[in-house]
């Protein structure tokens, strides 16, 4: 899954499933960067939602800690 926002702009993160997940940016738990841009946890049935002000902007790989198979990648543009 790809997502594009401008930097500024509100992301909403839906978890449809039926168990909690934490959406973190990154490839996996090794990786240096994992969850320091951003990291969000969500509830089953529920979203969250992430004002990317404070992400410059460039590519995002992210993933789920409960479900590594759930991944994608951000692009953040200039606002």
């Amino acid at each position: 899954m790809k997502t594009t926002i401008k930097q500024g702009e509100e992301l909403l993160v839906l978890n449809n499933l039926t168990e909690k997940h934490k959406f973190t940016n990154g490839n996996d738990t090794v990786d240096s960067m994992d969850g320091k841009i951003f990291s969000v946890d969500i509830s089953p049935g529920s979203f969250s939602e992430y004002l990317a002000s404070n992400i410059s902007p460039g590519n995002y790989s992210f993933y789920s800690k409960n479900d590594p198979n759930l991944k994608g990648e951000l692009v953040i543009l200039p606002p």
